[in-house]
């Protein structure tokens, strides 16, 4: 019952809201931040763009084995030489009878999802952007080697050599940038979740050490400039926390 959450019912959702799915991020992730990783990438994001503008086709092979858990997505929308700026994408969709053949290149996305969410040029300017769904193993498709940032989480560059994308797999054609941007702009929240919940995972791993650590026949949080610092790490937490409430 924890993936889908933000979905509608009507789509295989759980119906619940944004603030339900932080609360389930915050809680999991007090006891295991890897695991609240799964339930932001099932909430927020890629699977929410592909729920709000799916075809009932593409729900069908796409979003119900993501809601069911059998499969992960991933969105592939950063490239190496546009970084945040989006609208700089170089990624192109190429048009091949009544599909596209897509080539480009992507960092930083999950490299063990089953499905990939996108972001390519259909032309130029802001209205040639959109997307395509496609997925691992699809001929001309390439994960390059692994890394891993601080989390612990995994991302490697996505290649795409002429990729065939079939009609029926395009999600948002042209002029589609802003519906997905749209979509998108849950996914902050999510992040938000996220990180905070890292944060208050990090501080009570410090605060359980520094109750228990000896030094100069005291403990840690017997001295006052540990105090001063936990205080403030507090102070700042909650600040955090109310602030991405009203948020959600």
């Amino acid at each position: 019952g924890l993936l889908g959450i933000t979905i509608p019912e009507a789509d295989g959702g759980q119906g619940g809201t944004l603030m339900d799915a932080v609360l389930a991020i915050e809680q999991v992730a007090l006891v295991c931040p890897r695991s609240a990783d799964l339930i932001q990438e099932g909430n927020f994001g890629a699977i929410r763009v592909l729920a709000r503008f799916a075809t009932d086709d593409q729900k069908r092979r796409f979003l119900a084995p993501l809601l069911s858990g059998d499969e992960i997505i991933a969105v592939a929308m950063t490239e190496p030489d546009a970084g945040s700026a989006t609208t700089d994408l170089a990624t192109t969709a190429t048009p091949d009878g009544a599909g596209f053949r897509v080539s480009g290149t992507k960092v930083f996305p999950n490299p063990h999802a089953d499905q990939y969410l996108v972001y390519v040029r259909y032309g130029p300017g802001l209205d040639g952007i959109g997307s395509v769904m496609m997925r691992r193993g699809t001929p001309g498709f390439a994960i390059g080697k692994t890394s891993h940032f601080m989390s612990g989480a995994h991302w490697a560059p996505l290649y795409f050599d002429k990729v065939y994308v079939p009609p029926e797999d395009v999600l948002l054609g042209q002029g589609g940038f802003k519906k997905q941007i749209a979509g998108f702009n849950a996914e902050r929240i999510g992040n938000a979740g996220r990180s905070l919940a890292f944060g208050r995972y990090c501080y009570n791993a410090a605060r359980e050490y520094a109750l228990t650590r000896k030094q100069f026949g005291r403990l840690l949080c017997e001295f006052q400039g540990l105090q001063w610092k936990f205080a403030d790490m507090k102070v700042k937490l909650d600040a955090a926390q109310l602030l991405l409430y009203r948020a959600a």
